[in-house]
């Protein structure tokens, strides 16, 4: 009987992390909107602060490629199981790991729009989140990989 209230539980996480990170693709969505926008009311847009922005480039691009490369890291640490770790506190575990990833991985493309923002690199942007996105899709939630973590 447990393994079929394990189950349920499991699918009910999973469900809730698989809702959530589609949410938080959606609103990544928003990003592009915003630089068309910007784009098409100011056809030379340079940005905010091209200065700062470009003072701050590199740290940026150091940021959006080393912070989607934590990642692993970041999981190791939420999902390491402790002693007294049973199945339910596992899955809250890697619903937690779940956000935390996705949010991890929506922020190159946060860093690009910045660096639009800024300096009004929109091609920096695109690019970003691209990269963002492939992130994303290499670390959404599958349902086989969440069997394995529960199994002891």
């Amino acid at each position: 009987m447990q393994s079929m209230e394990m189950q349920g539980d499991l699918k009910k996480a999973y469900e809730t992390s698989v809702s959530m990170s589609w949410a938080m693709i959606a609103a990544l969505v928003l990003c592009p909107l915003i630089v068309e926008i910007v784009k098409m009311n100011n056809a030379s847009f340079a940005g905010f602060a091209p200065h700062t922005a470009s003072q701050i480039r590199d740290l940026v691009y150091g940021l959006a490629i080393l912070l989607p490369l934590c990642i692993r890291t970041f999981r190791k640490v939420i999902l390491k199981r402790g002693r007294s770790s049973d199945w339910k506190d596992l899955a809250g575990r890697l619903r937690a790991a779940t956000a935390i990833t996705i949010l991890i991985a929506e922020m190159p493309a946060m860093l690009g729009l910045l660096l639009f923002l800024l300096g009004g690199f929109y091609r920096e942007f695109y690019i970003a989140l691209a990269y963002s996105l492939l992130v994303i899709l290499a670390y959404f939630p599958r349902h086989d990989r969440w069997e394995k973590s529960l199994t002891f």
